[in-house]
């Protein structure tokens, strides 16, 4: 009984964790946020920890209450996906499916595939984070990831979707002004847009390859930093300056907004792939999902 009890306490925590509110985690859940409230203190006593500081207003988790969530939830996923797939089978796909992805790809490429997919699919609800950063899969919670992993973790999968290509950009009016580079490392003498990245807290320099198939980096002085990849393009569009980017820079050439420069010395980057994990019990909803994406999704550069 006490252990029932235990287990149902933890289960509303690992909801209330996520929604950060009571009152939602009761609307989830069918129960009235009494009954959450009530809940958790239990489940705090047997702990003999606190799980949550409470305002009027709002609640956030503990210390204690960041670290049980991290544990639990990688736990509970794997419950999950158990479950489901034993319940589902032969069923249509169905539940929430966690996806992070590589904010500019995601809203060019993986955006216009949605309304298909989920007319096919209308019992999968999609949550999906828009980020440019490296996720932890299993300790985030998250089912499938779509971007640049040059390290794959042990026990992910991964599935290749389309190329990936580096692009040195300006407007032509900027060069037409103040000169094409015919070096990168003629770069310290232009105006660059930068893109400083938010998990390390820096800018991040610009990888070339020389004459000689060697590794050149440049750190150009930058006029303009940006924590968005997404907008470094739209600076540049604006006659700003130079800058770097990835594949969400393909609608900009293509305008003749952007002209790409010094392609002789552009770094081969690694293709674009959707990541998930290895598990054997992987749920229908993620099986689908993948192959959704792989199937469908075209770059043309």
């Amino acid at each position: 009984m006490i252990e029932s009890e235990l287990n149902r306490g933890l289960s509303i925590f690992l909801e209330a964790a996520e929604q950060l509110s009571f009152s939602a985690t009761a609307r989830k859940l069918g129960i009235t946020p009494a009954a959450v409230s009530k809940n958790i203190r239990r489940t705090e006593d047997r702990l003999g920890i606190r799980l949550f500081h409470r305002t009027t207003h709002s609640i956030n988790l503990t210390d204690e209450g960041e670290k049980l969530y991290s544990r639990l939830t990688p736990l509970m996923n794997e419950v999950r996906q158990v479950l489901e797939t034993t319940q589902t089978e032969g069923k249509q796909p169905g539940g929430k499916l966690r996806v992070s992805v590589a904010a500019g790809f995601g809203r060019l490429y993986l955006v216009p595939l949605l309304d298909e997919f989920c007319t096919r699919y209308p019992n999968i609800e999609l949550d999906l984070r828009f980020e440019d950063s490296v996720v932890d899969l299993v300790g985030e919670g998250i089912d499938v990831s779509i971007g640049l992993r040059l390290n794959p973790l042990p026990g992910l999968v991964s599935r290749r979707i389309c190329d990936s290509h580096q692009y040195v950009l300006a407007t032509p009016a900027y060069l037409k002004a103040n000169g094409i580079p015919r070096h990168p490392k003629e770069l310290l003498n232009h105006q660059c847009i930068g893109y400083r990245s938010l998990l390390i807290g820096q800018k991040i320099p610009w990888a070339f390859t020389d004459e000689h198939g060697e590794d050149l980096i440049i750190e150009p002085e930058c006029r303009i930093t940006s924590s968005s990849l997404d907008g470094l393009c739209d600076l540049a569009a604006q006659g700003l300056g130079v800058t770097m980017s990835g594949l969400v820079a393909i609608p900009f050439l293509r305008s003749g907004q952007l002209v790409s420069i010094l392609q002789e010395y552009h770094r081969v980057t690694p293709p674009m792939a959707i990541y998930y994990s290895s598990r054997e019990n992987l749920s229908s909803r993620i099986r689908v999902f993948v192959d959704y994406v792989v199937e469908n999704i075209r770059v043309a550069s």
